[in-house]
């Protein structure tokens, strides 16, 4: 009888120790996919500023260019 509850605790740790590879190898993957959209979010962020720094650029060129229709206007 003890070397049938023996055996089947083996068994039972066999499977726990697959168990346990196969959730290291998902962690593994799952943390590789988290650095691969980490890396993408700061590419997304620099973008971001680079299209914020543009779209200020042409705000001001804009209303430089209103300010001169008001005064020829004005002049007018």
């Amino acid at each position: 009888m003890e070397f049938q509850e023996i055996q089947l605790l083996e068994e039972r740790l066999a499977k726990l120790l697959e168990y346990i590879e196969i959730l290291r190898r998902e962690k593994n993957a799952l943390q590789e996919q988290l650095r691969a959209r980490e890396a993408e979010v700061q590419q997304l962020q620099e973008e971001l500023g680079k299209l914020e720094g543009e779209r200020l650029q042409i705000k001001n060129k804009v209303q430089e260019l209103l300010q001169k229709i008001d005064q020829i206007s004005f002049e007018g």
